[in-house]
């Protein structure tokens, strides 16, 4: 083994001639960028929507009842978003989302549904800034 690298050192190997070189030569030090997160808009190009779902909302159900327009403040307050499941907060912000490109009523095709997604993915990526 010794043999073959002095002969590739002082024979006329590529080593010694500079054919080939290391990259140690170059003197360059790579440090790795840092990860981005799976859910970070730099990676999906996603720029965010400002949707505004106040827990003093009503959902769509209640928010068209003629007795609710009359009723006390106590009384509307038991049927807001605050004293609703989270889940309905989701279905709200997630409709708005829908609103904003839906060209019908009925229609659940394309841009419907990477809107959908889209609500989706800033439920998890609000979620994520909470908890981490």
């Amino acid at each position: 083994m010794t043999r073959i690298a002095t002969s590739l050192l002082t024979n006329g190997g590529n080593l010694s001639r500079k054919y080939t070189t290391t990259v140690t030569d170059y003197k360059i030090t790579w440090v790795r960028p840092e990860k981005v997160s799976y859910l970070s808009f730099e990676r999906s190009g996603d720029q965010g929507l400002e949707i505004d779902v106040k827990s003093s909302d009503f959902t769509k159900m209640y928010k068209e009842l003629p007795e609710l327009k009359n009723a006390s403040d106590i009384v509307k307050k038991m049927f807001t978003l605050q004293f609703l499941p989270r889940k309905e907060t989701i279905n709200i912000r997630r409709d708005k989302i829908l609103e904003l490109v839906q060209r019908h009523k009925l229609d659940q095709n394309s841009p419907e549904a990477i809107s959908k997604y889209s609500s989706t993915i800033n439920r998890i990526d609000y979620i994520d800034r909470i908890i981490g």
